[in-house]
């Protein structure tokens, strides 16, 4: 093969290089757009994390690589190495990589990718992170990366990659049917759309292309919101409570171990990340209370139920102030209607004509019949409540007091683990009697997080799961609290229903949102069920105390809260002093308020996107307006050196200002290694220190390209000091000999019977046309710089 012809082969492979690791840069970019609909998916931004560590690990590692290695062959093995380190390096970050020797390292992965998956598929979303999650999922990312770089960057199959992204878009189709924010869509597509783009323009940039792919994008980044708004959408009620089995309605898809009967747990409307309006009261009492739907009165050694049915509730109390509340119902299926919690209910006016069957059971209003949707019910609800205090509420003998209870009201028997934690938590309060147990144990469990994405491994007892946590949401609480109670002789009972919900002035608005689950314990007929509240208050949750007078300021309360983490079955305890204060509650963010955070994060990711592959829009028609720019300059000068009939002396014209430009050529190449040195020398990539190249302009330009040659590296005996060479002579000539005399096609000197050629016999014999001077001296040019770029580190 001629030397030329390697300089070509080289030339093309260099360029296929480039173009692959371009395609590899635009690819990481892309994924990390595609990846919004994993924020359905994924609690926080976590999901962002991810795709972000996976595509720069693995896309970084393929653009390195692409203009370092040749071959690239082995490039997916490095890429896939370093994944792996990325994957372990996580697992360190977070506590859990195995400790031994590699073997010891490769057998621990088992059970860590084994808990991690169950951990992403198990889960209800949006699933909140583990160790072991977090691992597995940036690992799946970059599973998935890896694949799409060889299709996209190695294989050329930049089309198929880009459907693959468009595939994306199936997670909310699959994984989340109601419905889903406009930006999970818009990634997919600005993400294919960038693959596009880049493979279509194959390794050049064409403008008309680039504005096209940008239009389309803003396009669909600016329709994506409007035209979701006008899709038809899968019917479902506002709130299927889900209490998904009492309305009939809503997603079955298993929560996993829970403590209350899924088909009333109200978890999933919790997880919902849309807010819609269940209901609107207004009351005359002093304080709105929570609103109660049913009470869970059976514990079957794993979950909460309603049980059998027991008559009438037997709430009755003398005394108190009467209330009337006004209940609107906007979006709410169910066999029960929400009345307020603490009242004996004295009577109900419903509104709109319905005439029902109404049944008190259990402190709940029932509706005879399956469940309906109760869309539009507005009613009146008159009861008798009281505020009790608590020295009241310390004079009554609450285990007697259950003893009034029907027989097999309450069926509720705690496990021993449970009840001996429960023991040790009074104890060590010093509390006694039923009102200063509860308390003591709303203090305890204000010590936990709260977190409706709390996770319960699979096979592990949730309560003894939750104990061990300390997180969780209003159903482990409630639960436990009455698990505990009722172990330690106080007849407690669970309620399901709502929160108070937000306050417009005239009335309360309750939504999904407020779906809630609290204790009551029972303090005889004087004074009826008794809320508590020992899930912690959180932003957003709408959680209040419950409804006792406050203590008398100058009475000694004799509950007192032990210190948080020392509480557990096998801990040993505290000195009660150490109790936190009941107002000094820590608290999570809830994680239902990350909604707006995920939508900011997607944006913000989408907007960085967008600029980033702006920037590199920016720098690749940088390129191709210098590729051009220079092409055209080759071409001007062929065309003065004119083709065969043209004169010798118009020959050595061009060869002169051929020379001229390989030289400038060479200049510019210096000066911006110059300038990629002093911003990036500190990596060494030109050296430790670097060496600066250049064309010493003090010397003659033979020498000067002779010592710039030396200083690179070049091997003496090399074809690229005879190109340099040339190049040098042309300069010399073009600076130092007399400018050859043009007339028409005709040798003025051969017209006046001079030399035919000023610059030389020697000149003259090698120069050939024009055009094929120009072409030889822009080959030396091409030889030039290829070594220069080849030789980086000197």
């Amino acid at each position: 093969m001629s030397r030329r012809a390697e300089t070509a082969a080289a030339a093309a492979g260099r360029a296929r290089r480039r173009r692959g690791a371009l395609l590899s840069a635009v690819l990481g970019v892309a994924v990390i757009l595609a990846s919004t609909p994993l924020s359905l998916l994924i609690a926080d931004l976590d999901w962002l994390r991810a795709a972000a560590l996976a595509a720069a690990t693995v896309c970084g590692v393929g653009v390195l690589g692409r203009l370092a290695l040749r071959p690239t062959i082995l490039l997916p093995l490095l890429q896939g190495g370093a994944l792996a380190l990325l994957v372990l390096a996580v697992e360190m970050h977070g506590g859990i990589l195995p400790t031994g020797g590699p073997a010891d390292l490769l057998r621990g992965q088992v059970p860590l990718v084994t808990e991690g998956f169950t951990a992403l598929t198990m889960e209800v979303p949006p699933v909140a992170l583990g160790a072991e999650a977090r691992a597995v999922l940036i690992l799946l990312v970059g599973v998935v990366v890896l694949a799409l770089d060889v299709l996209c960057a190695e294989g050329g199959w930049w089309g198929v990659s880009a459907v693959l992204l468009l595939c994306f878009q199936l997670v909310p189709a699959l994984m989340h049917p109601e419905g889903a924010p406009w930006y999970v869509i818009a990634g997919p597509t600005l993400g294919a759309l960038l693959v596009l783009g880049a493979g279509a323009s194959h390794g050049r940039f064409d403008g008309r292309r680039a504005a096209v792919g940008v239009l389309c994008a803003l396009l669909v980044a600016g329709a994506a919101p409007q035209v979701a708004a006008v899709l038809p959408t899968p019917a479902r009620p506002a709130l299927p409570l889900d209490i998904g089995s009492v309305t009939g309605q809503g997603s079955t898809q298993p929560l996993g171990p829970t403590m209350i009967d899924d088909s009333i747990s109200v978890r999933r409307d919790l997880l919902q990340a849309e807010e819609t309006t269940v209901l609107t009261y207004a009351t005359d009492a002093p304080t709105p209370d929570y609103l109660r739907l049913r009470t869970l009165r059976e514990f079957t050694g794993e979950e909460f139920v309603e049980g059998a049915l027991a008559g009438e509730d037997p709430m009755p109390f003398t005394g108190g102030f009467s209330s009337t509340s006004e209940i609107r119902i906007s979006g709410l299926v169910s066999d029960r209607l929400p009345v307020p919690a603490g009242q004996e209910f004295t009577g109900m006016v419903l509104h709109g004509g319905e005439s029902e069957a109404l049944m008190i059971q259990s402190g709940s209003v029932a509706l005879a019949g399956a469940p309906r949707d109760l869309s539009g019910w507005q009613y009146e609800i008159s009861g008798a409540a009281q505020e009790p205090a608590p020295e009241q509420l310390r004079g009554i003998d609450v285990q007697a007091a259950g003893a009034e209870l029907p027989r097999g009201y309450l069926d509720i028997e705690a496990p021993d683990e449970v009840g001996a934690l429960a023991e040790q938590i009074v104890g060590e309060a010093g509390a006694s009697g039923g009102y200063d147990s509860a308390r003591a144990l709303e203090d305890y469990f204000h010590g936990f997080a709260y977190s409706v994405t709390a996770r319960t491994p699979r096979g592990a007892d949730p309560i003894q799961s939750f104990l061990d946590d300390r997180v969780g949401y209003c159903e482990q609480f409630a639960g436990t609290f009455a698990l505990m109670m009722n172990h330690l002789g106080y007849p407690t009972r669970v309620s399901i229903g709502f929160t108070a919900g937000q306050s417009t002035g005239t009335s309360n608005v309750v939504t999904n949102r407020n779906a809630h689950a609290w204790p009551e314990v029972y303090f005889g007929p004087e004074v009826g069920w008794v809320r508590f509240e020992p899930t912690p208050a959180t932003s957003g949750n709408g959680i209040a105390p419950p409804p006792i007078a406050p203590e008398d300021p100058g009475e000694e309360i004799p509950v007192t809260a032990p210190e948080a983490e020392s509480l557990s079955p096998t801990t040993a305890p505290v000195s009660p002093s150490a109790a936190p204060s009941a107002t000094a509650i820590p608290a999570t963010e809830d994680p239902r308020s990350s909604a707006a955070q995920l939508e900011r994060g997607a944006l913000i990711g989408l907007a960085v996107a967008l600029a980033a592959a702006a920037l590199i829009g920016a720098a690749v028609l940088g390129r191709r307006r210098a590729a051009r720019r220079r092409e055209e300059g080759w071409e001007e000068i062929a065309v003065r050196g004119g083709g065969a009939q043209a004169s010798r002396a118009s020959a050595e014209s061009a060869r002169r200002a051929a020379g001229l430009l390989a030289w400038s050529e060479v200049q510019e190449h210096m000066r911006r290694r110059d300038r990629r040195i002093r911003l990036l020398g500190w990596t060494g990539a030109w050296g430790r220190p670097p060496r600066a190249l250049r064309l010493d302009p003090s010397r003659p330009p033979a020498a000067a390209m002779e010592g710039l040659l030396r200083d690179a590296g070049a091997d003496p005996a090399a074809p690229v000091h005879r190109a340099g060479a040339r190049v040098a002579d042309a300069v010399a000539d073009a600076r130092y000999a007399p400018e050859p005399a043009v007339c028409g096609a005709v040798d003025v000197g051969a017209v006046d019977g001079g030399p035919a050629d000023p610059a030389g016999p020697a000149a003259a014999a090698s120069a050939g046309s024009g055009a094929d001077v120009v072409a030889s001296l822009r080959q030396d040019a091409d030889d030039l710089l290829a070594l220069l770029r080849e030789r980086r580190r000197p």
